[in-house]
C-alpha cells in the first residue's frame, strides 16, 4: 500500500509542481543507505545538514524506491536513476552525497557555482548490464565508447 501511495503522491507532486501551482526550491542533497551502519549514516547525514542550515532539501532513502534499480541488478545504476527523478522534479541543481560523508559546514557556497563532479566512474560497456543498456536504447558497442 506505501509503495502504491508514494507513487501517486509523488505523481500528484509531480504535475502540481508543473503547472506552477507550487514552487520547488533549485536544489537538494541526495544519499541512499540501505543496511543497519548505512542507514545509520543517512540519519546523521540528515542531522547535520538541519543543523548546519545547507539550503537544500534532503532525501534520505533507506530502501530502493520503486522504478530504480538495485545495486544487483544494475551497479550503481541506483544513483543515476534518483538523481534524474529529482531533476525530473524540477531541481536545479542535485548533489548525490555518500551516506558514509561527514559534512562539517554550510555547503551554500556550492548552490552558487555550476559544479558537476564525477568519481569512481566506470566503462560504460564493461560494467553495465545489458537490461540497463537496453532501457537506454544502447547497445555494447556504442556503450564501450562512453565513459
Amino acid at each position: 500500500m506505501y509503495l502504491t501511495v508514494a507513487k501517486n503522491k509523488h505523481n500528484l507532486y509531480a504535475e502540481l509542481l508543473n503547472k506552477g501551482w507550487i514552487s520547488k526550491k533549485e536544489v537538494c542533497i541526495v544519499t541512499l543507505g540501505i543496511g543497519k551502519n548505512y542507514e545509520k549514516g543517512v540519519d546523521r547525514l540528515s542531522d547535520l545538514i538541519k543543523e548546519l542550515k545547507v539550503g537544500a532539501d534532503f532525501y534520505g532513502y533507506k530502501n530502493y524506491p520503486s522504478d530504480v534499480p538495485s545495486h544487483d541488478e544494475v551497479p550503481y545504476g541506483f544513483k543515476y536513476f534518483l538523481i534524474k527523478q529529482k531533476l525530473d522534479e524540477g531541481y536545479k541543481k542535485v548533489l548525490w552525497l555518500d551516506s558514509s560523508v561527514l559534512i562539517t559546514d554550510n555547503l551554500n557556497w556550492l548552490w552558487d557555482n555550476d559544479v558537476m563532479i564525477i568519481e569512481n566512474c566506470h566503462d560504460v560497456g564493461r560494467y553495465t548490464s545489458d537490461k540497463c543498456l537496453e532501457y537506454f536504447k544502447l547497445n555494447r558497442k556504442v556503450a564501450y565508447g562512453i565513459t
